[in-house]
């Protein structure tokens, strides 16, 4: 039997206070949480946690919600003498659906006194000048509307602003009825359409709002040509030019980190709400969960079962590496319900057209990075090289398919590849370890520098899959790079402009400051490895190249390189869907 669709009650409030966010909710199952979000969380616990026995004879439910949160509940619970009346009876998160309503709704205290019910809706923040916010109006009458359809009277229900600890009533009449019936038909229309909403315009709600990392409101706008000052006229959107920065809502740099666990032999227990990693040679410390962005087991390492769990609860990505640096696989959580957005990535793949302008992008980006670094570092040096770069760059737009995007992506690398020793040379690392790199070698590498840019390539796909992910796209199809078992096409197509920027970068950093050197490696017959001390040395320079902050070319903010790549899923993201006209490789300059 196919279940009936009930709107939650929740939904309602959050189609009034913004219907783009409620489509991000409710149709594409996006959230995330911010500090408002956990307050709020935190404050519903409280009110939903087991009531004391005793608690049921209550003289209202406004008392009860601060009993609660006061921690007087104890006290206050048996105060009532035996001969005094009968108070009404209070229940806690209680769930009503109605069908023929087509609503469901979690009701944070319920009031109960003879057959009348009186809802009270717990909000973390403050009143709008002691009336009720238009959007927790509705959510309750929405609540009314069910506690009737189960045969109570609710004229009246009661929100509760935990901030100013007032209890505000709201009178249901015909109006706000009405206005809360069509709020649940715009939602149901919202979702049979499959229309998302234009962004808010420059609106004070996007500041506090915890998905504005995810919607990219601003963003969206300005690359639609919809902003005060628009990109300039161009067949596709370029990154290329500097604008005036837009609104940052979101911190510079996430505020979690990745967990890398290098050691062979080491271990990642589950401890309360951390991780206790211990190693044969470091021995154990403690990462608490709220902190992690991803879990990184490279090479040898053991993770419990109940550390596993825990991180699937907390949508933590776990990432698997071979001993060599090679990205195997990831465990991941059921997450993102993100339907529309893989069903627009399937059609678009089975699109030649599609696929040749992504990755006619993706290569724009690659080559026209890679020739910015060849320019800052060897300057009029390689001039005749940056021209040839140059009219690589002019013969991408007119690629007629995936093979002759290939070549010239070869070419270019090859150019940039060609001029790295000469970058290298003028390093202050181990003279032998420098002039060993000739040209660029894999599978096995065979010196020390290839070892390092192999190392890190792994890591940045890795970093490319999590992103990918964490926009709700699938990370093994790929649009330049074609599916094949064991390959995260996706996240290869989607790390091309990022390779010269971080990995070859961080690379070069480590090698001109001396900070590696041959004892860093570990050579077996023609093929060379990092060690284990290398790989940490490595991955320090990488997390601080991805930790780099960096003005936005476009947006003009600043923001770190690990924010950028989330960035760039999420437009590559909203291109698929249709709500930009063409995917924009970031470019530096």
């Amino acid at each position: 039997m196919v279940e009936p669709c009930l709107v939650p009650a929740r939904m309602l409030n959050e189609v009034v206070y913004c219907p783009r966010l409620a489509y991000l909710e409710w149709v594409q199952g996006e959230f995330a949480h911010n500090s408002d979000t956990v307050e709020g969380r935190t404050v519903h616990r409280t009110v939903d946690r087991p009531k004391p026995a005793g608690l049921k004879r209550r003289a209202s439910a406004q008392s009860a919600v601060e009993a609660v949160e006061s921690g007087e509940a104890d006290e206050m619970a048996g105060t009532i003498a035996e001969d005094e009346p009968e108070a009404p009876r209070v229940l806690r998160s209680l769930t009503l659906q109605d069908e023929a309503l087509g609503l469901v709704a979690v009701i944070d205290l319920c009031e109960l006194d003879e057959g009348r019910a009186v809802p009270v809706d717990t909000k973390k923040g403050a009143s709008h000048s002691g009336e009720v916010w238009e959007a927790d109006r509705v959510q309750l009458c929405a609540q009314c509307l069910l506690l009737e359809a189960h045969g109570y009277q609710a004229p009246a229900a009661v929100a509760y602003y935990a901030q100013e600890k007032r209890r505000v009533e709201v009178v249901i009449d015909q109006n706000l009825v009405e206005r809360t019936l069509r709020a649940r038909d715009q939602l149901l229309a919202l979702e049979a359409t499959r229309q998302m909403p234009p962004p808010l315009v420059d609106d004070a709600r996007c500041v506090r709002c915890s998905l504005n990392g995810i919607c990219l409101p601003d963003e969206t706008r300005h690359l639609r040509g919809e902003s005060t000052d628009p990109p300039r006229a161009e067949a596709a959107p370029s990154l290329e030019f500097w604008q005036p920065a837009l609104r940052r809502l979101v911190p510079a740099r996430p505020e979690t980190v990745p967990l890398y666990v290098v050691s062979p032999g080491a271990q990642v227990r589950k401890k309360e709400e951390c991780l206790d990693v211990w190693s044969p040679d470091e021995g154990s410390r403690t990462v608490r969960l709220l902190e992690l962005e991803s879990v990184n087991l490279l090479g040898p390492v053991q993770v419990t079962a109940q550390a596993q769990a825990a991180l699937l609860r907390a949508q933590i990505p776990i990432c698997h590496f071979s001993h060599g640096g090679w990205f195997t696989g990831m465990t991941i959580g059921l997450g993102l319900a993100n339907v529309e957005l893989r069903r627009a990535q399937y059609r678009a793949a089975d699109d030649p057209a599609i696929c040749l302008a992504l990755s006619r992008e993706f290569i724009r980006g690659k080559v026209k990075n890679q020739r910015t670094l060849l320019r800052r570092s060897l300057g009029e040096e390689a001039a005749l090289d940056l021209r040839r770069m140059r009219h690589l760059l002019a013969a991408l737009p007119k690629a007629r398919d995936l093979d002759h995007v290939l070549g010239l992506e070869g070419a270019a690398a090859r150019i940039w590849f060609r001029r790295l020793p000469e970058v290298l040379a003028s390093s202050k690392s181990d003279h032998t370890m420098v002039t060993s790199f000739a040209v660029r070698n894999r599978r096995p590498p065979m010196d020390p520098v290839n070892a390092m840019l192999s190392y890190g390539y792994g890591v940045l796909v890795k970093e490319a899959a999590v992103a990918l992910e964490r926009a709700g796209l699938e990370s093994r199809l790929g649009f330049l790079h074609k599916p094949r078992g064991g390959r995260p096409s996706m996240a290869l197509d989607l790390m091309e402009e990022f390779r010269p920027l971080i990995v070859d970068s961080a690379v070069l950093g480590l090698v001109a400051r001396g900070e590696v050197d041959t004892g860093d490696f570990v050579r077996c017959g023609d093929a060379v490895s990092l060690s284990t001390a290398g790989k940490r040395k490595l991955l320090s320079a990488y997390e601080r190249r991805m930790d780099t902050l960096i003005q936005h070319p476009v947006f003009g903010y600043t923001i770190s390189y690990r924010r950028v790549l989330d960035v760039q899923a999420r437009l590559l993201g909203r291109a698929l869907l249709g709500e930009l006209p063409a995917y924009a490789a970031f470019t530096t300059r």
